[in-house]
């Protein structure tokens, strides 16, 4: 899932990923990543980006951008990216690399895996223990998408636009839909697809489900992890 300038294609959906240095921390308090997210949405703008979805937790950033230019994701995440380690290493006094090398993306081939990409990202501080459900986590998205409040710091998805355009409450049927039960295979599946670089859209062999790192959900089930030489259901 290593950024290639060379896929990066406008008008298409990307799921973009940035790690802190090694087991670091990029955010320490509110004002850290009050500052990244301010930069972020202030830079959309100037880079002709779509964010529909994001997640700060205290040592990644994970988001769901639609460039409308080949090279938006990559200069806006450089820019944003610098002002902020030069931001951080200023106020803790730090002359060492704050990055996990340079970004990561993902191109979402299949439209239909757009609205389980929300879901990942947004119930991400649940499945890292950060809130006990997503509305509680004031670092993400989830907030906006689930009650209102889009604008053009965060835009609807044409597939999120449709998921709820024959629902009367479409923010309700939102929140419903993220609320629904992680089965274990399915999270799995989203995982080894999101932080390995498959096509979305291809089949992979249940032997390479990162069962060893596996976590549960947001509404995840009261399912035990298999045990090796088991199939799961």
């Amino acid at each position: 899932m290593s950024e290639k300038k060379s896929i990066i294609v406008q008008g298409k959906t990307y799921y973009v990923k940035l790690e802190a240095h090694k087991d670091k921390r990029c955010f320490m308090d509110d004002a850290c990543f009050k500052f990244y997210l301010t930069r972020l949405k202030s830079c959309l703008d100037a880079y002709q980006i779509e964010l529909h979805c994001y997640a700060l937790l205290p040592n990644k950033i994970l988001l769901l951008m639609s460039p409308s230019t080949p090279t938006g994701i990559s200069s806006m995440m450089r820019v944003v990216g610098r002002a902020y380690a030069n931001y951080f290493n200023q106020r803790y006094d730090l002359k060492e690399s704050l990055w996990q090398g340079k970004y990561k993306s993902n191109l979402l081939k299949n439209d239909s895996f757009i609205l389980d990409c929300y879901k990942y990202i947004e119930t991400a501080p649940v499945r890292e223990s950060l809130a006990s459900s997503p509305e509680k986590y004031q670092w993400s998205s989830y907030y906006i998408n689930a009650f209102g409040g889009h604008g053009r710091a965060l835009a609807m998805h044409d597939q999120y636009k449709i998921f709820g355009a024959e629902s009367l409450n479409r923010f309700k049927h939102y929140r419903d839909f993220v609320a629904q039960t992680y089965m274990i295979t399915e999270l799995c599946l989203t995982q080894h697809k999101m932080l390995y670089g498959c096509p979305l859209d291809s089949k992979v062999p249940k032997s390479t489900f990162p069962f060893n790192n596996w976590n549960p959900s947001f509404g995840s089930t009261k399912s035990e992890k298999p045990k090796e030489g088991e199939s799961s259901k």
